[in-house]
């Protein structure tokens, strides 16, 4: 990656303040049609990067949510554990929680057992499957269950891989260098909700819609899933 001046960080990949581009935002402003299905290469995030002239913001000054610094991340993992990055995750984090119905889609052609189909509405109300967008590992691209994401939810309290110092970093929001807080920690948005501490994140490919909400106060959490699109 090219030397913009500033260092970038691990820690700036992990929580959206590195500055660079974001892949998917970029390829839609030059008119890649993302949204009917177009193929896009998970390499190409490093190409943009590359032809980028500049940051958009100093490293840790700004928060700007960024799937290019999540896909960068899969590919750190993948060289510093010498294996692909969706072995690592079923051998490191989802084999110890015990989570055997979840898989990393490494091969966009790959089937996986059990995937519930995605659809979206076309202009003239009909149902269309548009698949997902396979280019997004390390900013998505999981496949799992409900009862999957329970046990993931449990590993927060109850850390089968990870340790409770880790994920209480997880946890933190970030101080940007101007001293606000960016309400996120790594890959977690932190705020309340009423009196209640909240963790969650949600996330959305072509057709698909997710929700993770977790209250550590009271250990207890709420995932909703959807295959429609329209789903908010």
């Amino acid at each position: 990656l090219p030397d913009f001046g500033t260092p970038v960080t691990v820690r700036s990949l992990l929580t959206h303040t590195s500055g660079y581009r974001d892949i998917f935002d970029a390829l839609l402003m030059a008119a890649r049609r993302i949204d009917e299905g177009d193929f896009v290469s998970r390499s190409e995030v490093i190409g943009l990067i590359q032809h980028q002239p500049s940051l958009q913001n100093a490293p840790g000054a700004e928060f700007i949510y960024n799937n290019s610094s999540y896909m960068l991340l899969s590919m750190l993992v993948e060289r510093v554990a010498k294996r692909p990055f969706d072995e690592f995750m079923s051998q490191r984090v989802f084999g110890p929680i015990g989570m055997t119905h979840t898989v990393v889609r490494a091969d966009r052609h790959a089937t996986v057992r059990g995937a519930t189909a995605g659809y979206t509405r076309a202009a003239n109300g009909e149902w269309r499957d548009l698949g997902d967008l396979p280019s997004s590992i390390g900013a998505g691209g999981i496949y799992t269950t409900l009862g999957d994401l329970q046990k993931w939810t449990n590993n927060f309290a109850y850390p089968h891989t990870g340790s409770l110092q880790g994920i209480a970093q997880m946890m933190t929001p970030f101080t940007l260098t101007n001293g606000k807080s960016t309400g996120y920690g790594f890959g977690l948005f932190v705020d309340k909700q009423g009196s209640l501490k909240r963790i969650y994140h949600r996330g959305a490919d072509l057709s698909h819609k997710s929700n993770l909400v977790y209250y550590p106060e009271i250990d207890a959490g709420v995932s909703v899933q959807s295959n429609d699109e329209r789903f908010s």
